[in-house]
């Protein structure tokens, strides 16, 4: 039910948890940039690169056409077959992924800056 402007959810009559609207995140091709890396996971020995392209930022992987990544909020971008939530330091850079796909939750990535 709504209590003003958030949502709020009582799972099996649990604990509430409340959820805002968040602004909407248009990102600037230049704000796309801080995202585009080759992203690896020793886990399951996947990688992607992103890569901006025009004013979207794509994904690439071997044996796959490119998909864009839809900007959610800040550090979230989804697609028709996963969510990317991104990670950062205390600097504020851009650093990794974390991304659920399916039955794949919350698989790690670390980031190295160039893609190929």
């Amino acid at each position: 039910r709504f209590e003003g402007s958030r949502l709020v959810v009582r799972p099996n009559g649990g604990k509430p948890q409340f959820f805002e609207k968040g602004a909407p995140f248009k990102p600037t091709p230049a704000q796309l940039a801080a995202y585009a890396g080759t992203y690896t996971s020793d886990e399951f020995e996947a990688v992607f690169y992103l890569k901006v392209e025009k004013d979207d930022l794509m994904i690439h992987r071997l044996r796959f056409k490119p998909v864009t990544l839809d900007p959610a909020v800040r550090d979230v971008f989804t697609t028709s077959l996963a969510t990317f939530h991104f990670t950062r330091d205390a600097k504020g850079q851009v650093t990794g992924a974390i991304v659920n796909a399916g039955r794949v939750l919350n698989m790690k990535m670390s980031r190295s800056a160039t893609a190929k």
